[in-house]
Formats: C-alpha cells, structure tokens, sequence
C-alpha cells in the first residue's frame, strides 16, 4: 500500500525511518513510540477471521527491501509457535493489547524457556535477529498489534529465512511465512534435525499444540504425541522431583493447569496431569 493513503501516524513512521538502515533496537522502540499509532487506525488491515490453521492473522501494510511494517491480529487462542525473524537486525512490535510473550535461549541443539511475561496495551517491545520468542492471546477478546522489522541488508522479505523451533519433531525449520503449527513439508526445509528443549519448554509447545488442535478442530499429525506427552508415568515422577528444586516452578504449574484444560476440551484424559498436579500441593497458590 503506498503510504499516501495510510493512516498519517503510520505514514510518520514510515517517513522517520526513510532509507536509514542501521538502527538499534532501542532507536526504531523509540520511533514506534513517538507514532503514536492508535488502535481505531488499524481497522482496515484486521484479519481476525483468517484460516484457524494459520494460528494468526497477518496483514502486509507497508514494505521495501529494507523494513516491513505489519498488523497482526490476535483471535481468541492465537498463537504463534516458537521462532526467530530471519534477516531482522532492529524492529519492534506495539500492542494494542493484553497479550502474552515468552523468550527463549538456544545453546548449540537445546532450546530453554528464559521467561514469560504479560504484554498490556500500548506496550512496545523491541525485537532482533537474536530473539527466539512466541506470541499468544490466551485472552477473550481480539487483540491488534503492529510489527516493524528491519535489516542492514537489501532482502526481497525481511522475515524470510525465519526459523521455526519445532520441539514435537526435533526440527529447526527454514520458513519463508507465518510462524504456524503444522507446516506441510512444502513450506519449510529443515536446519536441524537434532533439537532438543527442557522440560519446561517441552510441556509449553505440547500445551499450545493441544490448544491449536482444539481451535483448528482437527487431529493434525502430532496430535496423538502431544496428549501422550501428558499420559506417561514416567514424565510424571520425574517432573515432581525436578519441580523440587527448579526456581520456574510457577511457569511450569501454570503450563500444566493449561495442558490440563485443553486435554479436557479435547475429551482426553487429565489422570496424570492431575497426579502430578496434587503431589505439588495445592497448585491454586499459583494461578
């Protein structure tokens, strides 16, 4: 779209970054900030009512080959899996609100959950090609954001070549779009075929698992993986003695009470969830 007929706070974004391509994370937080981009702006790029399988909606508003800006729009259950943005040097994403947003930290093939956090409205975040996160509405009510990405480079797609941290599969996958659950095999190559996660970060990619085969209203190929992640004895003796001694235990009781709810929506069974749930001692301290 040109940017004569975007709304003027996005036009002013667009005009402060120009041909500049070397900006920090904190610069183009700062730029975002003083647009002073409002909700009510955004109506025209929402895309609330896209294809459940896609995990999101997401609409191009304004491209070259040096910086993206983009409007996602959040339903209800939306959620991204866990990825990085390609060629991003410096962006930042805006949000219009309540939205939830976990990091995470690669060493070498293991992937591990660094912390989680609630995003409320008006919130600016920056973003960078060092940042492995997922992006989430657990929310009831439909939430916009707006995303600029940039790079040092000229590249035909800012956010091509982004990688998607496949847990179930063991995969690192090159994706050209959307950071989606599911991907058929023609939409991404594999980088890594040898990945691994902890514990926590497991439990909280089978937990979104079981919630986009609730929303999508499909049995997809790692479907009946996931809700037997949750069925194993042996993950439940483990996991309350590591739990002893693992200063994220509030993370990982809230990512089992949400496994819990959505292998009760699905009509699966919650026996070892809710063993593991008591021997803890009164999980509801922590929600």
């Amino acid at each position: 779209m040109n940017k004569l007929t975007l709304p003027l706070s996005v036009s002013t974004l667009i005009e402060s970054i120009g041909d500049r391509t070397d900006f920090t994370t904190a610069e183009i937080t700062q730029l975002l900030k003083a647009a002073n981009i409002q909700k009510k702006e955004l109506k025209d790029f929402t895309t609330f009512d896209h294809p459940k399988k896609e995990g999101y909606g997401r609409k191009l508003v304004y491209q070259t080959n040096h910086f993206e800006v983009l409007v996602v729009s959040w339903a209800p259950g939306d959620f991204t899996a866990i990825h990085n943005h390609g060629y991003t040097n410096w962006g930042a994403v805006k949000t219009f609100g309540r939205l939830e947003h976990s990091t995470y930290s690669l060493d070498g093939d293991y992937l591990t959950t660094l912390f989680r956090e609630k995003l409320a409205p008006e919130e600016v975040i920056p973003v960078d090609q060092s940042l492995i996160h997922q992006m989430g509405n657990p929310y009831r009510e439909n939430v916009l954001s707006i995303h600029v990405y940039g790079t040092s480079q000229m590249v035909d797609g800012i956010t091509e070549n982004s990688q998607l941290f496949e847990i179930g599969k063991g995969e690192v996958q090159y994706v050209d779009g959307g950071a989606f659950y599911d991907l058929p095999k023609s939409q991404f190559a594999i980088a890594n075929s040898d990945l691994h996660a902890d514990r926590l970060t497991t439990i909280g990619h089978y937990t979104q698992l079981l919630n986009f085969y609730h929303k999508t209203g499909v049995r997809g190929a790692q479907y009946r993986k996931a809700v037997n992640y949750f069925h194993d004895r042996s993950f439940e003796s483990r996991l309350t003695t590591e739990l002893e001694m693992d200063e994220k235990q509030v993370l990982y009781l809230i990512e089992l009470k949400k496994a819990k709810h959505f292998l009760r929506l699905l009509g699966e069974s919650t026996q070892t969830i809710d063993s593991i749930l008591m021997d803890l001692n009164d999980p509801e301290n922590f929600s």
